[in-house]
């Protein structure tokens, strides 16, 4: 871990190389936080393995940050036009499911690094809960035996990974769901490796399938029953 070679110019140390770098690095799942005036870049477990092995305790590097015009109230108009939206579309994430509503429908915790939001320069992230639809694929409804297969076969699979995986977000669906590919590892990825896919192969004891492909549009009436 080159934590002596930290300085002026390479200010920022990433926990998966243990190198000392000039600019952030990017990746799944990378937060940053705070070190002493330099930065650590890894995931959680990195980060609290590095707290561990350095004696590294961040609440005495942390600084007061003073922040003015917190309410909207107070925001000019040419600020108002500059502020973009927020959006988890193109992002990657390691997500753990938390709940499996149906076949292509989960509820799912991911945290949100804050140097991810485009206005934001700060360190730290949140934990939230979203709703998120599989993208690619539509289930048979959740009280159908055939539902009720797909739903066992999602639960059986997430388990094979402890219920954590990796989602690249696309845009909400019109009922406000996020669409997710869901991925065993991190990228780079191929259509192969999407979980999403892995009930078009499940059928029920008459060989009828339980899911079918789905890119939006009309649904397939099968898949309500």
């Amino acid at each position: 871990m080159e934590v002596d070679k930290l300085d002026k110019d390479r200010q920022h140390l990433n926990l998966k190389t243990g190198s000392a770098i000039k600019a952030p690095p990017r990746g799944t799942g990378i937060i940053q936080e705070k070190y002493g005036p330099y930065y650590i870049h890894g995931t959680p477990d990195q980060i609290a393995n590095f707290r561990e092995e350095y004696g590294y305790d961040p609440s005495h590097t942390r600084t007061e940050i003073h922040v003015t015009g917190c309410s909207v109230r107070d925001l000019e108009p040419r600020q108002l036009s500059k502020i973009p939206v927020f959006s988890f579309e193109g992002l990657e994430m390691e997500t753990r499911i938390v709940r499996v509503l149906d076949g292509d429908t989960i509820d799912a915790v991911v945290y949100v690094p804050l140097n991810v939001i485009p206005i934001s320069s700060g360190t730290g992230g949140f934990f939230t809960t979203l709703r998120c639809r599989l993208a690619g694929i539509d289930c048979a409804e959740k009280n159908t035996p055939k539902g009720e297969i797909a739903v066992k076969h999602m639960i059986d699979l997430y388990a094979k990974y402890n219920n954590v995986v990796y989602a690249v977000f696309g845009k909400a669906d019109k009922y406000g769901r996020q669409l997710v590919h869901l991925y065993s590892k991190p990228g780079p990825h191929s259509e192969v490796d999407c979980l999403n896919f892995s009930t078009l192969r499940v059928t029920d004891e008459h060989g009828d399938p339980v899911a079918v492909q789905y890119f939006g549009g009309k649904k397939n009436p099968g898949m309500g029953k």
